[in-house]
This record gives structure tokens, C-alpha cells and sequence, in this order.
């Protein structure tokens, strides 16, 4: 009986040992299963700002996108802008010189008007005098040729051909 009493006894202690290491390997596991539930957590929560974070990423992507899109048009747009002003300033420096040309063209033709003018009254001017010249002047008859007042038209044609000399 003391064989089985010292069996009970050892198979109490190793029951107590048995049960002392279940205790500590289920507080071991309930550790775990904190250490698990709380990874748990940190990936929900980690994969939740993941998930947040790439939704924030796609919206950066389109807007960069976007301002890219705008910066593209904008710059195309000013280099339009900028050929736009060079050709207006081209355009205006060629009007200039035209109306440079002009004015000039506008003052040449007023001097020459002025001028025409000017000879036409001198011509006028000739003209009267001219006239009053051939008006004064007497008909030149040769000596050797006398014209006698019995031909007149004889002595008109003379008298007109020596006016128009």
C-alpha cells in the first residue's frame, strides 16, 4: 500500500506539475491570444490607413493628373500668347512703316500738288503774256518779197505763218 500511496503521491505532483504548466501554458496562450488579438488589430488598423492612404494616393495621382493636364494647356496656351504678341508687335511695326510710307506718300503728292499748281498759274501767266506778245508783235515781211494790199489772204497766211514762228 505505500508503493500506491508513494504512486498517489507522485501522481498528485505530477498532476499538480501538470496542472501548474496547463495553467502557465494557458496564460501563455491567453498572451498569445492578446498579443494575437492586438496584431489583429494593428493590421486592421494598419490596412485600414493602407486602404486610406492609397485612396489618398489615387486622388493625389488625379489631381497631379489634373494640374499636370492644366499645366500643359497653360503652357501651350502662353507659348500661344507669347507668338500671339510677337506677331502683333510684327504687325504693328509694319503698320507703322506703312503709315510712315503714307505720310510721306500724302506729303509728296501735297508738294506736288502745290507745284502744279504753281506752274499752272505760271503757265497761265505765259500764256497772257504770249498773247499779248503775238498781240504786239507786227508781221514781218521780207524785202525781197513785197505783198500788196491787192492779195490779201496772200498777206494773212504770211502774217499767220510768222506768228507761229
Amino acid at each position: 500500500m505505500e508503493d500506491k500511496k508513494s504512486k498517489i503521491l507522485v501522481m498528485t505532483e505530477e498532476v499538480r506539475i501538470m496542472i501548474s504548466q496547463l495553467r502557465k501554458a494557458l496564460a501563455t496562450i491567453k498572451e498569445y491570444r492578446c498579443y494575437i488579438d492586438m496584431l489583429r488589430r494593428k493590421r486592421d488598423l494598419f490596412g485600414a490607413r493602407l486602404i486610406e492612404s492609397n485612396i489618398h494616393v489615387g486622388l493625389f495621382k488625379r489631381k497631379i493628373d489634373r494640374i499636370e493636364k492644366v499645366m500643359k494647356t497653360s503652357a501651350s496656351g502662353y507659348l500661344n500668347m507669347n507668338n500671339d504678341s510677337y506677331m502683333l508687335k510684327l504687325e504693328i511695326k509694319n503698320l507703322r512703316r506703312k503709315l510712315k510710307n503714307h505720310e510721306m506718300c500724302e506729303f509728296t503728292i501735297t508738294t506736288l500738288r502745290q507745284e502744279l499748281s504753281k506752274t499752272a498759274k505760271l503757265l497761265e501767266l505765259e500764256k497772257a503774256r504770249n498773247v499779248a506778245l503775238v498781240a504786239t508783235k507786227e508781221p514781218i515781211v521780207h524785202r525781197w518779197r513785197a505783198l500788196l494790199a491787192a492779195d490779201p489772204s496772200k498777206y494773212e497766211l504770211h502774217v499767220k505763218i510768222n506768228r507761229l514762228t
